[in-house]
């Protein structure tokens, strides 16, 4: 591993992403079906707006690449932090849809 160095996270509070941006998170990093999935493309927007989780640490390496280091349980992870809490609500909120269209069938 080579140098590091610590990102610091700066959220813009008037950030808005815009629909192919929400689409591509929705679909390639929480693995969402576009369509079936649509209604609850709500979450992937709040994935890409919520700030860093506690404790969280962007790391780049002098190559260029990005890691995110946890500074508590030292973690250490290819993907940002977010996207495993944001894959877990759409897991159950899918989970909540899933059991409420069983009922009405």
């Amino acid at each position: 591993m080579g140098e590091l160095e610590i990102v610091e996270e700066k959220q813009d509070p008037t950030y808005v992403p815009s629909d192919a941006d929400i689409e591509n998170y929705a679909v390639n990093w929480l693995f969402m079906d576009p369509v079936a999935d649509k209604s609850l493309f709500w979450i992937a927007k709040e994935g890409l707006t919520a700030p860093m989780p506690a404790h969280w640490s962007a790391v780049t390496e002098n190559d260029g690449t990005t890691s995110y280091y946890n500074m508590t349980s030292y973690a250490v992870s290819d993907r940002h932090p977010n996207d495993q809490i944001y894959y877990d609500k759409f897991q159950d909120e899918k989970a909540k849809w899933d059991k409420i269209e069983a009922k009405a069938e």
